[in-house]
C-alpha cells in the first residue's frame, strides 16, 4: 500500500522538525557529504567501484585531547615540492640520467672503443669525447635551470597567505599556505586560490552557495556551483560561533576521482 501524497508531506514535515530540534539542541548530528540528487546516478558507479576502499577518519576544529592531536599530527604537511633535485643530489642524478639516453649512450660507447688503438681509426684518441661533453653539459645546465625555476615557484606557492581560524582569539588570523593542517577552518577570500582540498561549510552568499574555477585541474574556466550542507550553513551565523564548532570527518582515502567526494561530517 503507498502512502498518499499529504502522508508523505507530514512525514517530510516530521523530519525537518527533528532536525531543527538537533540543530538548536546541540545533540551530534551526522551529515553526508555527496553531490546533488541529478548527478547521483553518475557518482553510483564510482561508490559501487569503491566500496571496500578504506576510509579515514580525522577531527576538525579544536583539538579537544591529545589523542585528537596526535590523528592530526600523522598527517603530512601541506607543502609541495615539484623540483626534482636538491643542490646536492643535482649532479649525480643529473648525470647518470643523461648517460642512460640511448643517444649519449652510444657515442659514450664509441668514445670508449676509440680508446683501444687496435680497432680504432683515431690512434686512441677519443674524438668523440669532446663534442658528447658539450652536450651533455648543456644538457644539465638547461636541466639546473629549469628545476630552479620550479623551486621558486614551489617556495612562491607555500609562502602564499591564507586565514586560518584561531581557537585561542575566536579571529582568523593569516597563515602560510605550507603550515595550513588538516582539520584547520580556512576561509578563502573572493578571486583567491584554495591552499588545499576542502569541505564546503559555509559562504557568506545565500544559503551557502559559492562558485569555483578549475582550470587548474581540469582547464576548465566556467564557474562550478558547490552548495554547502543546511546543516553546517544554520549552526555557522557568524565567525565566533566557529569558536564551538568542531567535530569530525569519515572519507574515502586518496583516489584517482576527481569529480566525486564522499563522505560523512560528524
Amino acid at each position: 500500500q503507498q502512502d498518499s501524497p499529504n502522508e508523505k508531506a507530514t512525514t517530510s514535515a516530521n523530519k525537518l522538525e527533528e532536525e531543527e530540534k538537533k540543530l538548536t539542541s546541540g545533540d551530534e548530528i551526522e551529515i553526508e557529504i555527496s553531490k546533488p540528487e541529478k548527478e547521483r546516478r553518475t557518482i553510483s558507479r564510482f561508490s559501487s567501484r569503491h566500496q571496500q576502499t578504506p576510509t579515514r577518519d580525522f577531527p576538525f576544529g579544536k583539538p579537544a585531547n591529545i589523542e585528537e592531536e596526535t590523528i592530526l599530527n600523522a598527517f603530512i604537511s601541506n607543502e609541495i615540492s615539484t623540483a626534482k633535485y636538491t643542490l646536492l643530489s643535482f649532479f649525480p642524478i643529473n648525470l647518470f640520467e643523461q648517460i642512460t639516453k640511448l643517444a649519449n649512450a652510444y657515442f659514450l660507447f664509441l668514445s670508449i672503443f676509440q680508446c683501444i688503438p687496435s680497432i680504432s681509426i683515431t690512434e686512441g684518441k677519443p674524438t668523440l669525447l669532446l663534442p658528447l661533453s658539450v652536450v651533455i653539459v648543456v644538457s644539465m645546465i638547461k636541466d639546473f635551470v629549469e628545476d630552479r625555476k620550479r623551486q621558486n615557484s614551489d617556495t612562491t606557492e607555500n609562502n602564499s597567505q591564507v586565514l586560518v581560524f584561531d581557537h585561542t582569539t575566536a579571529t582568523f588570523q593569516s597563515k602560510r599556505w605550507r603550515d595550513v593542517r588538516v582539520g584547520d577552518i580556512v576561509k578563502t577570500l573572493r578571486d583567491k586560490q584554495f591552499c588545499s582540498d576542502m569541505v564546503l561549510i559555509s559562504s557568506s552568499s545565500p544559503k551557502g552557495i559559492c562558485y569555483v574555477e578549475t582550470k587548474n585541474l581540469d582547464g576548465e574556466t566556467n564557474l562550478k556551483h558547490k552548495l554547502s550542507r543546511a546543516e553546517t550553513y544554520k549552526l555557522i551565523p557568524n565567525e565566533a560561533s566557529l569558536t564551538n564548532f568542531k567535530g569530525s570527518i569519515v572519507c574515502e582515502t586518496p583516489n584517482p576521482a576527481l569529480y566525486t567526494y564522499e563522505g560523512a561530517l560528524k
